[in-house]
């Protein structure tokens, strides 16, 4: 597979980092912006903005819309990866976030394992 892109896998424990102290929000933020810019590459245009974190109701919204654009990745790859639910994903956000990034990060890395194969 010469000339493919390789895509970095996101610690789906991360996500947890923003309740533990300072340093696991560093964490979570540089994931987060790691997995925002790996959707955007897969679909070869910004599509998820990784400041979006910073900023409350859009950050929810957002996670809705990396679920619709892993779920677009997995189509149009016709990656043999069950699909997100971005309603789960955007109830999860306003529940209780870590959850919400925690089932994005493990889909993104399953979506990103099965691009390797």
């Amino acid at each position: 597979m010469a000339g493919t892109t390789k895509f970095s896998k996101v610690s789906e424990f991360s996500a947890f980092g923003i309740v533990i102290c300072c340093v696991g929000i560093i964490w979570t933020i540089i994931s987060y912006f790691t997995f925002a810019g790996n959707v955007s590459k897969m679909q070869s245009k910004q599509s998820i903005a990784g400041f979006a974190v910073f900023i409350p109701i859009w950050a929810q919204i957002t996670n809705m819309q990396a679920a619709e654009a892993l779920n677009t990745v997995i189509k149009e790859k016709n990656l043999k990866v069950a699909p997100a639910d971005p309603i789960l994903i955007l109830i999860l956000s306003f529940v209780f976030a870590p959850v919400a990034w925690f089932l994005l990060f493990q889909k993104h890395n399953q979506v990103v394992a099965a691009m390797a194969e």
